[in-house]
């Protein structure tokens, strides 16, 4: 568990003991829908409760609403909507709302917790997502300050200037 994660489980803790909704993990303003991968930590996922317990359809449809979560807006989010569940993983309406009323870990929207966007959001997957927000932010400060400390020595005229020096010579 990363330090994102233990925040946001922290906000989720401090929202319930009093009564009240989180606000949603990801601001909707950060984006990694660019990103076409969320780190899918393989032993943490097969040593969970909820691949101990979940069927392979529960397994699959989980997958399938974490990958949709990535790409949404807040990342890491899906709307509170049976029917877009029972699309995006592929299982009819009728399966989905089943797979979903058992709750626990046999759910496949076992760990997303409603916001007060109304909206279901993966504290997991909110963790990964900050995460590459904040590694991209770094990035991107290393490549402008590398980018300011290679600007042209003085005396240096920009490409193109000597052959117009040298075309006037020559006319």
């Amino acid at each position: 568990m990363n330090q994102f994660e233990r925040d946001i489980r922290a906000r989720i803790a401090h929202a319930e003991q009093y009564g009240q909704v989180p606000a949603p993990f990801v601001p909707e303003q950060q984006d990694v829908q660019s990103y076409p991968a969320f780190l899918l930590d393989v032993n943490r996922l097969v040593a969970s409760e909820f691949w101990a317990k979940a069927s392979l359809d529960v397994r699959g449809a989980a997958v399938a609403l974490w990958a949709y979560a990535w790409r949404q807006a807040p990342a890491a989010s899906i709307p509170d909507d049976a029917d877009v569940w029972a699309r995006v993983t592929g299982l009819s309406l009728r399966r989905i709302k089943k797979l979903v009323h058992v709750g626990g870990p046999s759910s496949p929207l076992y760990g997303f917790v409603k916001c007060s966007d109304g909206r279901l959001h993966h504290p997991v997957l909110a963790a990964d997502a900050l995460n590459a927000i904040q590694n991209r932010q770094k990035r991107q400060a290393a490549a402008n300050t590398r980018w300011k400390s290679h600007s042209a020595p003085s005396g240096l005229r920009p490409i193109g200037e000597h052959l117009r020096t040298q075309r006037n010579r020559h006319e």
